[in-house]
């Protein structure tokens, strides 16, 4: 077997760290954005938290 033929050569290594480079953003960027819906949800829970907390704190307050 002749190693030119059966050896990937330069454009497969370069393609191949291509769809690497390119992999390794998109887990990046995927993570940034799931930590961001997270934290976003948790702001949500304490806001409505804080509403509730502050609504019932009005109605057993004596007039």
């Amino acid at each position: 077997m002749d190693p030119n033929i059966v050896t990937p050569g330069p454009w497969g290594f370069i393609i191949f760290f291509g769809i690497s480079v390119i992999t390794i953003l998109l887990i990046l960027d995927m993570t940034r954005r799931i930590r961001r819906t997270r934290y976003r949800e948790e702001v949500r829970e304490r806001l409505e938290q804080e509403q509730r907390d502050s609504g019932t704190e009005g109605k057993n307050r004596p007039e």
